[in-house]
This record gives C-alpha cells, structure tokens and sequence, in this order.
C-alpha cells in the first residue's frame, strides 16, 4: 500500500486526521436524525426525500470513515459503525422534536458540514479530493430542501420564533466547528483544503445569512464562546 501522508507534515497529518474523524461521525449522526423523520414527514413527499437524504448523509459518511482508516494505516472498510464517544455535535446527539428543528439543522448545521466538504474539493491529497467531489453535487439537494422550507415554515410567526431559538444554539455550534482564528492553517498551506478556519467560517456565514435574517435574527451579534472549545473533539463543551 502506497503511503498517502507523502509530502504532508505531522502537525497537517493529526490535524486532517481529527477533522476527517469528525465530519464522519457527525454526517453519520445526522443521517441518523434524518432517518427518525423519514417516515414521519408533514407530506409524503417530503418523507421521500428525506429518505433520500438519510442515505446520501451515511453513504458519505462511510466513504470518509473508509479515508479515515486508509490515513491510520489498516484495511479501508468504511465501517460507519467505528464509534469513539464525543465526536458529535451536541445538537446531533438527540432525536428532534419537531419537524422545524429538522429543518434548523439542514439549513444551519448540514450546509457547514457543506461548506468544509466543498474546501476539499481542490484538495492537493487526492484520496480525500477524489470522496468529496461527488458530495457536494448531493449536497446542493439538501441545500434547496432545507431553504424551501424554511421559507415555508418562517410565515408562521410562532414556528419563526422558535425556529430562531434553535437556530441560534445550532449556528453557533456550526461556527465553532470550523475551529478557532488560525485553526487548519497547516491544511491551507499545503494546499489539502482551500481554506482555513476563518476562511471557512467567512464562506459558511455568507451561505446562511439569508436564511438568518430570514428568522430575524442578528448574526453580527452571535459571539462564538471559544473559553468552551476542546481541541481533542472539534466541538464546543457544553454550558454551565
């Protein structure tokens, strides 16, 4: 087996091994979701294509668990089920309750996990160039379902607002994931992602703005508790 770490330093090698982890583990965790709603959606239709959601979610997710264990050095099975306590999101770490969650997090949280996927496209490391080109011509889908009906559901001012209280513990959740100012400048400069943290959080912050002001909500004032932050699991501890 070819070594893929050629031309990679060690501090790039731990770093991308960490983020592939958790970009698995939490498309894994939101296919999960999805599917708890595949069969409960508003509209039959709407359940279908959820249930095509659920699938495209998992099948990423083993492709990049496969990557993972190619990068640790043993056989590449894609096994989904290859589970380390802490890897996801908080906010993926239990059922939603209703359908306009649902919806928060294909908007708010799915497009950040997007919008990483998308950086990897140019990626100079091909194994990981090659297993995210063909994600985000799926994502686009989840793009379009998620903003369809949000504008939908955000007509009704009492959904609106609670849409906006979810939106905002899942939009901060997203913004942290990125990680911190000058997190994944290694990557970025060795041309394995064609952005940084700051860059990503920028690029992300752009795609939701629409749909943020669309729940009148204030982004420019979501400050992102860094003091939370732990390194070990790319994600925000929880709050006191």
């Amino acid at each position: 087996m070819s070594d893929p770490w050629v031309g990679i330093e060690e501090d790039g090698r731990s770093t991308l091994q960490a983020l592939v982890h958790s970009l698995a583990e939490n498309k894994k965790l939101l296919g999960r979701r999805y599917s708890e709603w595949a069969v409960g959606g508003p509209t039959l239709e709407a359940a279908i294509a959820l249930s095509a959601m659920t699938q495209d979610e998992l099948g990423h997710s083993r492709v990049l668990y496969g990557l993972l264990e190619e990068l640790r050095g043993v056989p590449a099975t894609g096994d989904a089920d290859w589970q380390v306590e802490g890897w996801g999101l908080s906010v993926l770490t239990r059922p939603f309750e209703t359908w306009a969650h649902l919806i928060v997090v294909t908007v708010f949280l799915d497009s950040a996990l997007t919008t990483l996927v998308e950086a990897a496209t140019t990626s100079v490391f091909l194994p990981l160039q090659r297993r995210t080109r063909k994600m985000v011509e799926e994502e686009r889908y989840h793009a379009l379902y998620g903003s369809q009906w949000l504008e939908r559901l955000a007509r009704r001012p009492q959904v609106r607002r609670a849409m906006a209280e979810s939106a905002l513990q899942v939009f901060t959740e997203a913004m942290a994931w990125f990680g911190p100012p000058g997190d994944l400048t290694p990557l970025r400069a060795a041309g394995i992602l064609g952005a940084d943290a700051d860059e990503l959080r920028d690029r992300y912050f752009q795609r939701v703005r629409p749909a943020l002001e669309a729940l009148d909500l204030r982004p420019e004032a979501v400050a992102v508790p860094w003091d939370r932050w732990d390194p070990a699991w790319r994600r925000l501890r929880p709050g006191d």
